[in-house]
């Protein structure tokens, strides 16, 4: 059998191992050690050290990963928040607003009372249509802004559940 004469990495001790030794234990220190075998050295490295590393390496890993959720998230969010918005007739995007949507529902409403109580004949027809409208529009805008108001709900909880990941893993 062939042996190999090393230095234990923490105390400097020397150490002879059979050739294809993995793993050893110094017998002065006690430091756990992983031999490397190439094709020209024979060296050893303190496994304690390997095992930080490997932690390291583990904690940068998920911290990586949990940051790149919330990017993802937030991407999303963005993409779906379009979806969830109003258009104007100018092509520009807003926030549905349940009280905006009720104050037009009774600025409609009003003119339409106006003109139902004012207009001769058929034309009061005009203002029983614009009523119905009024309440179309507003349910439709309520309804939107409802929609809204749980997608954020929902996006700002997982992102602070994601938050929360990455504080515990610093």
């Amino acid at each position: 059998m062939r042996l190999v004469t090393l230095n234990c990495n923490e105390c400097g001790a020397p150490i002879e191992i059979p050739h294809k030794v993995k793993f050893l234990t110094c017998a002065f220190c006690n430091a756990k050690l992983q031999v490397h075998h190439t094709e020209t050295a024979v060296y050893s490295e303190v496994l304690e050290r390997l095992e930080d590393k490997t932690e390291q390496i583990a904690d940068e890993l998920a911290r990586l990963k949990v940051s790149t959720d919330v990017e993802r998230l937030d991407s999303r969010w963005r993409d779906d928040r379009h979806r969830h918005m109003m258009r104007d007739k100018r092509g520009n995007y807003h926030v549905p607003s349940r009280p905006l949507a009720v104050v037009m529902t009774i600025v409609i409403c009003g003119i339409a009372l106006v003109m139902l109580f004012n207009a001769p004949g058929q034309m009061a027809m005009f203002g029983i249509v614009f009523v119905a409208i009024a309440i179309g529009n507003c349910i439709r805008v309520f309804l939107k802004a409802e929609d809204f108001d749980r997608a954020k709900r929902r996006y700002r909880r997982d992102r602070r559940s994601l938050i929360r990941k990455l504080r515990e893993i610093d």
